[in-house]
């Protein structure tokens, strides 16, 4: 019998040579760092870009966040921070960064730290959501803090179908910006919550787009609203030709993926408005996502778009008229 060896204790890694240096960095010295850039860099994402001007601008950077050098002797190569440089240039305001230089010898030791970089578990929104006490005291489950934070992305940019890169859809991956909206729809999710009975229709209703009109109704025809969606979820006693059974319909044969957020929301705001309008619907009909949604008794008129973020990142609780931005 072979007695087992005990592994050995591995090495600690030799102590990396590094300089840390808190310096002011203006546009022009932005400017002289990304003439630097490691030749390998990947290309810059001008959404990404947008987002953190939007940061600096509406002050929500982080003051004294780090950008990476790698140097040969005298030669030194950006190997993070290009995105964050870039917006600086963009934005022509002095924003404080931690200059961290590490010491290297060759180009491949320069090409290894670079491949390091990017590799971090970003926080989720619902770790930030839970660190901010704001949040924590509406006392909702994880489940509705979900289901809010899903329709918030709907409401931000209006039911808009450019939410992807659009410039308000980028100012919701604020956590600040994301916080404020959800304590300013809490009233309304709170009404909307009481009043749904567990059922498979409630599911349904919890997706973001679905969400999303319901919360508008809430806020701006409260009354109808108290009528409406409850029927819905309870899906009991409705006939055909009821807008709430047409709706009732639609959403336990349509999935969430089978169409885009902004689509899925306009066939649910078209229940709505029969309702409303006092119609007889069998079917839902949709306006086309090329046209602003319409949600009857609400400011979306089917007119113009309005939104309840605006591209400096700053919530309204009235929705404000949007227009395409001309931003790069």
């Amino acid at each position: 019998m072979v007695a087992s060896r005990a592994a050995a204790p591995r090495r600690p890694p030799g102590r990396p040579r590094l300089h840390t240096t808190l310096t002011l960095v203006s546009n022009r010295k932005a400017l002289d760092f990304l003439a630097h850039r490691y030749p390998g860099q990947r290309a810059v994402r001008p959404h990404h870009v947008l987002f953190l001007r939007h940061l600096i601008r509406a002050g929500h950077w982080r003051q004294g966040s780090e950008i990476h050098l790698a140097r040969i002797g005298d030669e030194r190569f950006l190997i993070n921070g290009q995105h964050t440089l870039t917006a600086i240039m963009y934005e022509h305001t002095p924003v404080w960064l931690q200059i961290v230089e590490i010491e290297v010898h060759t180009l491949d030791e320069v090409t290894h730290l670079y491949e390091a970089f990017d590799r971090n578990l970003t926080r989720s929104l619902e770790d930030i959501y839970q660190a901010d006490p704001n949040i924590r005291a509406l006392a909702w489950s994880r489940a509705q803090l979900r289901v809010v934070s899903g329709a918030v992305t709907q409401l931000g940019p209006g039911f808009t179908a450019d939410q992807g890169r659009s410039d308000v859809s980028l100012m919701l991956r604020d956590p600040f910006v994301r916080s404020a909206l959800l304590q300013d729809w809490s009233p309304e999710a709170a009404n909307a919550f009481n009043g749904m009975v567990p059922s498979k229709v409630r599911g349904a209703l919890y997706r973001s787009a679905c969400m999303g009109v319901l919360l508008v109704t809430y806020r701006f025809q409260p009354e109808p609203a108290h009528l409406f969606w409850p029927a819905v979820c309870r899906d009991s006693g409705l006939t055909e030709g009821q807008p709430e059974r047409a709706l009732v319909h639609f959403l336990l044969a349509t999935p969430a993926r089978s169409l885009p957020p902004p689509a899925y929301a306009r066939h649910v705001a078209s229940a709505w408005n029969a309702f409303l309008d006092q119609r007889q619907m069998y079917e839902l009909v949709a306006r086309a996502t090329t046209n602003p949604i319409r949600i009857a008794g609400t400011p979306h008129d089917g007119r113009q778009t309005y939104a309840y973020v605006d591209v400096m990142g700053l919530p309204h609780h009235q929705p404000v008229a949007r227009e395409p931005s001309a931003e790069p």
